[in-house]
Parts: C-alpha cells; sequence; structure tokens
C-alpha cells in the first residue's frame, strides 16, 4: 500500500517545477491529516489495549501484559519519530531540488536543448544526466567557468539520491510499524512475536528514526552497544500465552 508521500509524489519527476511543488505540498496536507486521524483513532486503540492488558492482569499474566505495554508504547514512539523523519526527509528534498533547478539555469546550454556541466580541471563535460560531451560537441573552454561546476552538480545529485534512498526506507519502515500495531491489537502474541517485535524496532531501525528516539530506547542503545540483550529481562518460555496467534514477517 502506498504511503502518502509516495501517492502524492509518484508522478513529480513528470512534471514542471511549480506543478511538482503544488504536488509536494499536498503530500504535506495527506500527512498532516493521517498524523490527526491517528490521533484520534489513538484513543480507541489505547482503550482496547488496556482492556486487553486488564484482561490478562485479572488471569495473572502479568510479564505478559508488561511486555505488551511496553511493545505498544514503543510502536507509538516510533511511528511519530518515522512521521517527524518523513517531514524533514522532504523539506530537504524540496531544497536540493530548488538548488538543482537553480544550476540547470545557470547551466552551459547545448544547441540541441541539453545543459552541461564542465569539470572543475576543464577537461570533462557532462550534461546533466551523467553523459559524457565530446569535445567535438563543445569544446570544454567555451563554457564559461562562472557557471556550475560538473563536481557541484554530481554533489548535489548524489544528495537527492541519498535523500531518496533514506525516504524509501522510511516509508518500508512505516508500512512496517502499521503491520506490528495490527498484531498487537488482535493480541496473541507468541514468543516468536515478542522476539520479532523487539528486533524491528532495535536493530531494523532507520537513523534518521534513531536519531529522534529518547536514550531510554533499546534502538538508541543497540546503536552503542550492538550486543544489547533484546529480551531485557523477560522471559516467555514458561508463559500462558493466550491461544490466538496471528504471525507476520518484518523482513
Amino acid at each position: 500500500m502506498m504511503s502518502d508521500f509516495e501517492t502524492a509524489l509518484e508522478h513529480k519527476d513528470h512534471m514542471q517545477s511549480g506543478e511538482a511543488h503544488e504536488l509536494r505540498q499536498e503530500g504535506f496536507r495527506r500527512q498532516d491529516k493521517r498524523i490527526a486521524e491517528r490521533a484520534e483513532l489513538t484513543k480507541d486503540e489505547q482503550a482496547e489495549t488496556s482492556n486487553l492488558l486488564t484482561a490478562l492482569l485479572v488471569t495473572g499474566d502479568t510479564k505478559y501484559a508488561a511486555r505488551l505495554q511496553e511493545l505498544n508504547e514503543r510502536v507509538d514512539l516510533h511511528s511519530s519519530a518515522t512521521i517527524e523523519a518523513l517531514l524533514e526527509n522532504q523539506e530537504r528534498l524540496d531544497a536540493i531540488e530548488q538548488r538543482m533547478d537553480h544550476m540547470l539555469s545557470e547551466a552551459y546550454v547545448l544547441p540541441d536543448g541539453r545543459r552541461v556541466f564542465k569539470s572543475e580541471d576543464g577537461v570533462r563535460v557532462e550534461d546533466e544526466f551523467g553523459a559524457v560531451v565530446s569535445a567535438s560537441e563543445v569544446d570544454p573552454d567555451s563554457i564559461e567557468d562562472y557557471r556550475p561546476s560538473l563536481e557541484t552538480w554530481e554533489a548535489a545529485y548524489e544528495q537527492k539520491q541519498a535523500l531518496n534512498d533514506e525516504r524509501a526506507e522510511l516509508i518500508e519502515y512505516q508500512n512496517k510499524l502499521d503491520q506490528a500495531q495490527t498484531l498487537i491489537d488482535q493480541g496473541g502474541l507468541s514468543a516468536d512475536d515478542f522476539d520479532d517485535l523487539d528486533n524491528l524496532m532495535t536493530s531494523d531501525v532507520p537513523d534518521a528514526v534513531r536519531a529522534r528516539l529518547p536514550s531510554s530506547d533499546p534502538a538508541f542503545r543497540a546503536a552503542q552497544t550492538p550486543t544489547s540483550n533484546l529480551d531485557d529481562g523477560f522471559d516467555f518460555s514458561d508463559l500462558d500465552l493466550p491461544s490466538q496467534t496471528s504471525r507476520m514477517t518484518f523482513k
């Protein structure tokens, strides 16, 4: 399922910059709507979780109830951090795209319309898509030194690619958190489910999310101590777990 940003930005590369900017703003509006809807649902989800925890405490499954509560709180924390990271990522993408648009407007233009950039040593010329332009097509000396250099263009392009990769990673993690929340809401987690969720929110956390987590979160500690114990002292082997189990894979 596509996220709000994926839906709003799917065709942005095929549009003029003004239209793409408006589409990105629509992405922000959809994300804000998602945050508001999530806040409304939180009350009902908290009530359902509270009822489940109460039932578990009544039946004596105190360790299970405590672990379930901890996981539920961590999913909420990681979801909020992921949304914040996505919003910042989009702002940085907007900034680098504006910078690249400016460089394109200042680039040397060939007769066929291609924008080209000369290397700082004045030897190599490439177009905006990375194709080498031969000296028979354009003499490097004819490209003025005040124009953006090839190295500057390549650095901006690499930064944009890195931000796109980060966005894809954040969206994938957000989808996994949604699956985790569904599993928690359904109840009936097995010991393997607890392990999977622990690993998801400890070892599979994007750096942009990890940076927004408090130092008390296991994912933050795992970045400094890779051998940390993911079970936090809980032993589920002797628990009488609920019979209903819905397994999900977070790979």
